[in-house]
């Protein structure tokens, strides 16, 4: 006998029920010319039920020892250990439900040759083939009471069904895995098409999808054999292994969908005329005993009757319904006395040859019909088509799809999240937001707040089942669900399972408008003119417009005083961009650490939201800018990289906006003309344009069809306002360097000299340079040699001077800003005074001849004025 390896549970749980009168159970008798006849049988409506505890190892001698009659269910009662239907209760899947507790998934192997598998043994190969995580499992394998059957000891039709039982951790996934397992049988070949007998085409696999029900019963014991002639052989097997772990097989991939989509259009393009020849015939049919009941209907209604029952699974009042009796009766009869039809056996509805498989139940006097064939199908009936349906049902589904509007499932940062979607109308810029919430935290929201979700039978009574609507929605098929993730996709269309938070912009693109305001205050206000930032300025827009994709790779930096109208055009384009345009004024929702509102932004207006000499944030501003990638940090959840789309536009009151290197490719910097400040009827026009719908369309269309060919944001205009920003942004040494050359000499502690010398000893400069710090008040000082290394890179490699001593050779005071200037390429703006220029003798180094050079100041020992020259 079997025995298990490893077991990591003691004991799992399923409930078993036994049919006494063994109506359910399958029975052989032989014909009078000694053929094999299958016996008829019902489904099983009454008897008693009992819910079975057993270590894994004992499953195999458990399903030996069950008898004709009994079956088993992978649900369990969660009060009652045994009991009786329909007395204690119903054979509901609300009241067998699948439960966190370890237990049993099944599969339900049909018609096993005609895969081509003629043993346990060739099944469990092909099993373990289209799941690989199912080696090395436990599983009991049984064939079915319509395998083996023999007479006379000759075999008369071989393996046909086989049972798979697998203990498993927890059977709440039991439905998910057994639908992958199906979909991976029909991508692996295990597949075949059947027609019904309405004309509908199913697809069957390795595995029944009808035990994806926890109420679904599994059928063992064998076959009842009424002749002697009669016998049938029972395979069980075990296969050693370990208990499944539910969360252990890999969900499907968005290729294997699309794979199986195609398969199975495929397959049931194989059978479309046999599917259609079989409609025709069963509508025909059908109609025509309808019509013969009543006589009043005319042939095209009774057709549409019919038609909704295939289609919709809704039976209307005229409908005919085959009882276990063998008695027919309407759909109205039911309506008008639901109390005598309640819990009757019938037919499935839509073939009359499979009875007894199906139930009727009241409802609460809304009937439906309960069907354990074709994988568990529930019709609704009402006194026509769009009354048959039940109430709550509908309710629930409307609430479902309503609250779809705003919420869905997602997989956010690597976790479970309900997103939430804000309105725009609450967000002052007219902007949604998204709000990522946990299950449980909405739960407590709506605790209060429930909805009918099913039905359950208790004694003769049928009560409602609520639940809170928070939980109602995630386990409804309908709720909307992104398991691929929440993504920023600008203009690209992603996989069904992926939720694109991309827009579009607020406008549609159409010329006509007059947008000559616009305009004419971006070329004489924001770029005074200058051809040159006119055509970067507008071909810096048609790209962030043309490219959403991609971050602008360069920054627009407007700097002006109040009132000028530099803020204006930010404000213009952000209403343009709409949900994908932001405006902040606070530094910290620029380069803050928790930046969810960055996610799904394209143009970032930054109002005064930058401190240029803030050097902690002077690389996350950069990145911002150029990086294809950003960090978003949502609270809650974990940091994510995502790819970056940003196109900063920035206004600022300050002389000193952005950090700026001498070779900075990012930022282009405007010097706002302040002409127009204070012209309220001006700005009043400007401002009434800008929020002008048509306008926004019409330039967004110049825009979108500007040719920029040639244009790339890193060919940024040498303006005067970028070389402020690198004058300000210079290093210590830097700005150490161009106060020495305003004020005209090196200040030194020990020495009062103010005229300027052409060649300074390193010892000196670094001790003027630390004096200067002291002036500062900078702590953080840069070594000597790091000083050396800078004034290198202009002024050439140091010398020796007189003295011995090593140092610089500046030249005078103009070559020595001259050659800075070129260097950083800034602009100081300095020029000494001529009439303070005299001849004077310096002493040369010695390697050096002796030369007369103009020697700026020294006059009176002291450093000639130098003028600031714009």
């Amino acid at each position: 006998m079997f025995k298990n390896k490893v077991i990591k549970i003691k004991n799992i749980q399923f409930t078993v029920f036994a049919d006494l009168n063994k109506k359910t159970a399958k029975s052989y008798d032989l014909s009078e010319d000694g053929k094999l006849v299958k016996g008829p049988m019902s489904n099983f409506w009454e008897g008693a039920f009992q819910t079975v505890e057993l270590p894994p190892s004992d499953l195999s001698d458990f399903i030996m020892a069950l008898q004709p009659g009994y079956f088993l269910i992978q649900g369990v009662h969660q009060s009652l250990t045994d009991g009786c239907c329909p007395e204690d209760t119903a054979r509901l899947k609300e009241t067998f439900p699948f439960t966190n507790n370890p237990g049993l998934i099944c599969i339900d192997t049909d018609s096993a040759h005609k895969f081509g598998i003629k043993s346990v043994e060739e099944l469990n190969d092909a099993l373990e083939k289209i799941e690989p995580g199912l080696k090395n499992i436990l599983k009991i394998m049984s064939t079915s009471a319509s395998s083996y059957v023999s007479i006379n000891g000759k075999e008369g039709n071989g393996l046909r069904g086989i049972h798979t039982f697998i203990p498993i951790d927890s059977t709440l996934n039991n439905e998910s895995i057994l639908k992958t397992l199906h979909i991976r049988s029909i991508i692996a070949g295990y597949a075949y098409p059947k027609v019904t007998k309405a004309g509908t085409i199913m697809i069957n696999s390795l595995i029944d999808i009808a035990l994806c029900t926890s109420n679904q019963p599994i059928f063992e014991g064998g076959a009842i054999l009424k002749n002697e002639s009669i016998t049938q052989k029972r395979v069980i097997e075990s296969f050693e292994g370990e208990v499944l772990q539910a969360n252990s097989l890999p969900p499907l991939t968005e290729q294997e969908i699309a794979v199986y989509e195609r398969i199975g259009e495929e397959l049931k393009a194989k059978v479309k005329v046999e599917a259609a020849i079989a409609r025709q015939k069963y509508t025909s049919e059908t109609s025509i005993r309808i019509t013969s009941r009543n006589n009043k209907l005319t042939d095209e209604k009774a057709l549409d009757i019919v038609n909704q029952a295939i289609d919709h699974n809704r039976l209307p009042a005229e409908f005919i319904i085959l009882l276990e009796s063998g008695e027919e009766v309407t759909v109205q009869e039911i309506l008008d006395n639901p109390k005598k039809y309640h819990e009757v056996a019938c037919a499935h509805p839509l073939d009359q040859e499979i009875l007894g498989k199906s139930i009727i139940y009241s409802n609460q006097e809304k009937p439906l019909i309960h069907s354990f064939a074709h994988g568990g199908d529930v019709f609704f009936l009402g006194p026509d088509s769009e009354e048959a349906v039940m109430d709550w049902s509908i309710a629930l589904k409307e609430f479902v799809l309503d609250f779809n509007e705003t919420h869905a499932q997602v997989m956010i940062g690597g976790k479970h999240r309900i997103m939430r979607t804000v309105a725009a109308e609450i967000h002052h810029e007219s902007r949604t937001s998204y709000e990522f919430i946990k299950q449980e935290e909405l739960r407590k929201v709506y605790a209060n707040d429930q909805i009918q979700v099913g039905e359950k039978i208790i004694g003769e009574m049928v009560v409602p089942i609520l639940k809170d609507k928070i939980s109602a929605w995630t386990n409804h098929e309908n709720s909307i669900t992104y398991k691929g993730g929440v993504v920023f996709a600008p203009g690209k269309q992603l996989p069904d399972d992926y939720y694109n938070s991309w827009q579009g912009f607020a406008i549609e693109p159409i010329s006509g408008a007059n947008i000559d305001i616009i305009k004419k205050h971006i070329e004489l206000i924001i770029c005074k003119g200058d051809r040159q930032l006119i055509e970067y300025f507008y071909n810096w827009i048609a790209y962030t417009f043309q490219h959403p994709d991609k971050p602008a790779g360069s920054a627009l930096v407007l700097r002006g005083e109040k009132g000028c109208g530099k803020g204006s055009i930010g404000h213009f384009l952000r209403k343009i961009w709409g949900q994908h345009g932001i405006h902040i004024s606070n530094p910290k929702h620029l380069t803050g650490n928790f930046n969810a509102h960055l996610a799904d932004t394209c143009f970032l207006f930054a109002d005064e939201a930058f401190y240029s000499g803030d050097k902690q944030h002077e690389g996350v501003l950069k990145a911002l800018i150029t990086e294809p990638t950003l960090i978003i940090e949502r609270k809650g959840l974990d940091a994510e990289s995502l790819q970056n789309f940003l196109k900063i536009f920035m206004v600022t009151n300050n002389d000193y906006a952005v950090p700026a290197s001498k070779d900075e490719r990012r930022y282009c910097v405007f010097d706002v003309a302040s002409n127009r400040t204070g012209d309220k009827k001006y700005f009043d026009e400007l401002h009434a344009a800008c929020a002008n719908e048509a306008i926004q369309s019409a330039f967004l269309f110049e825009m979108l069809n500007r040719d920029i060919t040639n244009f790339h944001t890193g060919a940024i205009p040498e303006t005067q306002g970028l070389k402020d920003q690198r004058l300000a942004s210079l290093s210590s040494v830097g700005k150490w360097f161009v106060d020495s050359l305003t004020q005209g000499y090196f200040d030194l502690k020990e020495d009062n000299n103010t005229l300027w010398h052409n060649e300074m000893t390193s010892e000196n400069l670094y001790s003027s340079y630390v004096t200067w710090c002291d002036s500062q008040r900078i702590t953080y000082r840069m070594s000597q040699n790091s000083l050396g290394r800078y004034l290198t890179k202009i002024f050439g490699q140091n010398r020796k001077l007189k003295g011995d001593k090593r140092g610089y050779f500046f030249g005078s005071l103009l070559e020595a800003i001259s050659k800075l200037e070129k260097y950083e390429k800034i602009d100081l703006g300095l020029m000494a005074d001529d009439d303070s220029l005299h001849l004077d003798t310096f002493e040369a180094s010695n390697d050096e001849s002796i030369s007369s050079e103009f020697n700026f100041g020294m006059i009176d020992e002291r450093v000639a004025p130098l003028r600031v020259v714009r």
